[in-house]
């Protein structure tokens, strides 16, 4: 799973940014994007474990059947795990977290902080899906 996850350096003072990105999109848009946006912070950014390629997800979903709801809870505990341990690694202040998701990356941070599962506090939601 090491190949769903990568990191771009920043100033230990700055909060962490975690990226997750929509059905299409790829780590390299998103750490790309992410320095835009905070140029000084930490970057993390972790694909779904959905689908194969630039069609992965954090969950499944289809525009005609609704979203499994545990396998949303599996993915929110696996990524609030993952990121926990990333910066427990890079010694990057998780509380302080700042969440960044567009379309279903928007929905899965929602849920993750809603959930409890992601840590810090703090989310930019671009075009969230619904879960329900």
């Amino acid at each position: 799973m090491a190949e769903l996850i990568e990191t771009m350096p920043g100033a230990n003072t700055e909060p962490p940014v975690l990226l997750l990105q929509g059905t299409g999109g790829t780590n390299q848009e998103m750490l790309a994007f992410g320095r835009r946006l905070a140029p000084q912070s930490p970057l993390i950014t972790i694909a779904g474990r959905q689908g194969e390629g630039q069609q992965r997800q954090y969950f499944s979903q289809t525009a005609a059947g609704p979203v499994d709801d545990q396998q949303v809870q599996m993915e929110s505990l696996w990524l609030g795990q993952t990121v926990q341990q990333v910066c427990q690694s890079r010694h990057w202040d998780a509380t302080r977290l700042i969440t960044v998701g567009y379309s279903n990356g928007a929905a899965m941070a929602a849920y993750g902080l809603q959930s409890g599962h992601l840590p810090g506090k703090t989310a930019v939601l671009f075009r969230p899906l619904w879960l329900t």
